[in-house]
């Protein structure tokens, strides 16, 4: 027996969930303009921030080292 398989149906085998960097960047921005924001909301936005600006870092590195 063999199946139907209609277009725009097909299955799905991943769904990439992450969000993009501009967007985690607004994310951090609005817990560290918070007022009311929990001090470890805080250290966690600055910490993101932080591994953020060292990758990219990391690849303006790479990237001057083959140019």
């Amino acid at each position: 027996m063999s199946r139907i398989q209609l277009k725009g149906f097909e299955p799905v085998t991943t769904v990439n969930l992450c969000p993009s960097w501009e967007t985690v960047a607004e994310i951090c921005l609005m817990v560290l303009q918070n007022p009311s924001a929990e001090a470890q909301s805080i250290i966690d936005a600055e910490q993101q921030i932080r591994h953020m600006a060292k990758i990219a870092a990391a690849a303006v590195a790479e990237q001057e080292e083959r140019s």
